[in-house]
């Protein structure tokens, strides 16, 4: 499967959406095509996926432009598209998906841009079509997203472990950081 996600945060941001995003196409790209349209400036490698990069840097008009172009080549060939929240990222899904009819998947994992669409009503009524006009809507079962529309409540993963100097290795917690992937995963999958 052609699969593209479009993120409007990529490591080296540490944010966990950022985190996630990354990890979701390490994941997938061992079997699937994946493709990642991202705003950065230097990304950090993923093995076996194509990156679309937008510069952070410039006028936001322009990235977002730039973001919506991208996303309108990369339709021809995805049979899926991811779109994690944010405006930069779901204008162009907007845009894009009025034009083209292709399984555009929004996915609320973030919740600042939620929060600050709550103070700004044009940021609002953006996510607001998008939503509408998304073909389905991944949120997090435990976060406090409103749920309007078709909702997929999915268990999100874990954060991944950390391994300390001088402490023993946590096995434990790493295998249940797996199985929450898979189990995502496999969520995931029976959206698409």
């Amino acid at each position: 499967m052609k699969i593209t996600v479009v993120s409007p945060l990529f490591p080296p941001d540490i944010a966990t959406p950022a985190l996630y995003v990354k990890e979701l196409a390490t994941r997938l790209s061992g079997t699937h095509h994946i493709t990642l349209l991202i705003y950065s400036h230097l990304p950090e490698e993923v093995t076996n996926t194509n990156f679309i990069v937008i510069q952070k840097s410039g006028n936001t008009l322009t990235r977002v432009l730039a973001c919506t172009i991208e996303l309108w080549k990369t339709c021809k060939t995805a049979d899926v598209i991811l779109v994690q929240n944010g405006a930069a990222t779901e204008l162009p899904l907007i845009l894009v998906s009025l034009f083209k009819r292709k399984k555009m998947i929004l996915v609320q994992s973030d919740p600042k841009p939620m929060q600050t669409d709550k103070k700004n009503i044009l940021l609002r009524s953006i996510h607001t079509l998008a939503s509408l006009l998304a073909y389905k809507i991944i949120v997090d079962k435990n976060s406090l997203f409103e749920k309007k529309g078709t909702i997929y409540p999915l268990a999100f993963p874990d954060t991944k472990p950390e391994i300390l100097p001088f402490e023993p290795y946590p096995t434990k917690s790493f295998e249940a950081y797996e199985l929450t992937w898979k189990q995502h995963l496999q969520d995931i999958f029976k959206i698409i």
